[in-house]
Order: structure tokens, then sequence, then C-alpha cells
């Protein structure tokens, strides 16, 4: 019997949208597969998916996220560590949200991974989350944007 993939969730950029179109949501918060591989593979991965100009990222844990999630899966958000020196990085309204850059006037710009996280050897380490974690969180960020207009 095989292993489900685990799961991470992507919250793509950009501001210019219709929230309310159920298609568009649908391809700005996606669900993907955990990639395989070494930790040094699936971060090049992840930094081809935050954004063309990624080559480092920076772990996040904003309070607003802990606040869609159980402590049965904990999560992190990854963001890229220069987003806001990188010309074709959009402000990402959702991930703006769960920074509470409404209260401290600092936005997140481009892509967003939201990955899951557990303990290890050496401290804390990334993971994918289960596919009913993921899709569960998928659809209560999807509901935040549809209410951050």
């Amino acid at each position: 019997m095989s292993e489900k993939p685990r799961k991470m969730i992507l919250i793509k950029d950009g501001i210019d949208l219709d929230i309310f179109d159920d298609k568009n949501m649908s391809d700005r918060v996606l669900m993907l597969n955990y990639p395989e591989g070494t930790v040094i593979e699936q971060l090049h991965k992840f930094y081809k998916l935050i954004g063309k100009e990624c080559e480092n990222v920076e772990i996040v844990h904003p309070k607003r996220l802990y606040t869609l999630t159980e402590e049965q899966y904990p999560v992190m958000m990854l963001v890229d560590e220069e987003y806001l020196y990188h010309k074709t990085a959009q402000i990402n309204p959702i991930a703006s949200y769960l920074y509470e850059t409404d209260v401290h006037g600092h936005p997140i710009n481009g892509n967003v991974l939201i990955i899951g996280m557990k303990k290890g050897l050496d401290g804390m380490e990334f993971c994918g989350m289960n596919a009913e974690q993921a899709e569960e969180l998928r659809e209560r960020l999807i509901t935040i944007r549809q209410h951050l207009e």
C-alpha cells in the first residue's frame, strides 16, 4: 500500500482579480504535491514556485495563519527573502493579511508557499501536509480572499 503524497499550498500574488470568480480563485490558491528529494532539491523547487527571481526563502510564522489551522498540523509560510527588491513581484493580498500588513504596513509581495513543519533531529523541519488538512486550509484561504475587498 503506497502512502498518499503530502501537499503544500501555493498562494499566487496579484490584486487585480475577480475574487468572486471561483475558477479564478482556484487558479490563485493551489494545492500542490510536496516535492520529493533532498532538502536542497526541495528548496530549489520552492524558489521556482515562489518567483523567477527568488534565490532565498524566509520562513514566516504569521499569527493569522495559526488561527486557520489546528496544532496537529503545524505550518509555516515561505516567502522570497528579497521580495521588496524584485520588480516582478506583486502584492500578495492573502499573505499580507496573514502577516498583519493592515497592522504594521509592511506587505508581502510575490507568491508564497504554505508547507508543513515537524520536529526533526536538528529542530523543526519542512514537510508536506496531508491532503485533507491542505484542502481544508486552502478553502479557508480562498474564503479570506473573498472578504479582503
